[in-house]
């Protein structure tokens, strides 16, 4: 269940955090990933769906996902392994943004 939850959230974030019981993950053989398993649900929720609406160029210290949410805009996971600040560029409807990514990071940006 700590895997099924999330992977449907996927696909359906409102149906997996409606089916969602923690005693069934408690149970189960990661009863550890309680907490990350919901954290995903509920991320997966709030962002709804990954979109190709945006990308990232290819950088080599940075990775990102692009996400709709559910109030229509665009949100980028973005993290940054290197431990100093790294400039990102994303391409969007012919338009260009660029971000500075903090070093050592994971967060959230509106494109």
């Amino acid at each position: 269940y700590s895997y099924m939850y999330p992977v449907q959230a996927i696909v359906n974030p409102a149906a997996a955090l409606s089916l969602f019981t923690e005693q069934k993950i408690l149970n189960d053989e990661y009863p550890a990933e309680l907490s990350i398993s919901y954290w995903m649900i509920q991320a997966l929720q709030q962002y709804q769906y990954k979109t190709d609406a945006a990308v990232m160029e290819i950088h080599p210290s940075v990775s990102s996902s692009v996400y709709l949410t559910n109030d229509g805009d665009l949100e980028a996971m973005i993290y940054n392994h290197a431990s100093t600040t790294q400039t990102v560029r994303f391409h969007m409807n012919g338009t260009v943004k660029t971000l500075s990514i903090p070093g050592s990071s994971f967060s959230s940006y509106s494109l």
